[in-house]
């Protein structure tokens, strides 16, 4: 190997256009991946894309591959959400305890426990109907 140097930086190129392929965003797939006021490293140590390119708009998003599931996840009738955390708890706190976090909707629980994965809604529905 007489170039180490050169091998290095083709492989960190390499491995920037892998990164940046996996963070192609599409519209349909923007499902929040962090909070209000993440930073690039905290987003990036969870695994998932930071864009703060667009003004206004979440800038730490899953992976298109993930995201479908992630949002599954935390699609949860407002009626049926079971409270993950005390009330006036942050996003970042929030989500930090794995729970999902939502306060587009005035007067239900913003958080919440995720949707069961394999029963979704109507596990939910069931266990908050007749908590164990």
């Amino acid at each position: 190997m007489k170039h180490p140097i050169f091998y290095v930086t083709v492989l960190l190129v390499i491995v920037g256009l892998v990164q940046a392929q996996d963070c192609a965003l599409a519209s349909d797939f923007n499902v929040d991946c962090g909070y209000s006021g993440i930073t690039q490293a905290e987003c990036e140590g969870k695994n998932c894309c930071f864009d703060s390119t667009i003004p206004e708009s979440k800038w730490c998003l899953y992976k298109p591959a993930e995201a479908p599931a992630k949002k599954a996840e935390c699609t949860v009738d407002p009626s049926i959400r079971i409270e993950c955390g005390d009330p006036g708890i942050t996003d970042k706190d929030c989500r930090g305890s794995n729970c999902c976090y939502d306060e587009s909707i005035p007067d239900v629980t913003w958080c919440f426990q995720k949707a069961a994965p394999t029963t979704g809604r109507l596990y939910t529905l069931f266990f908050s109907l007749f908590p164990v």
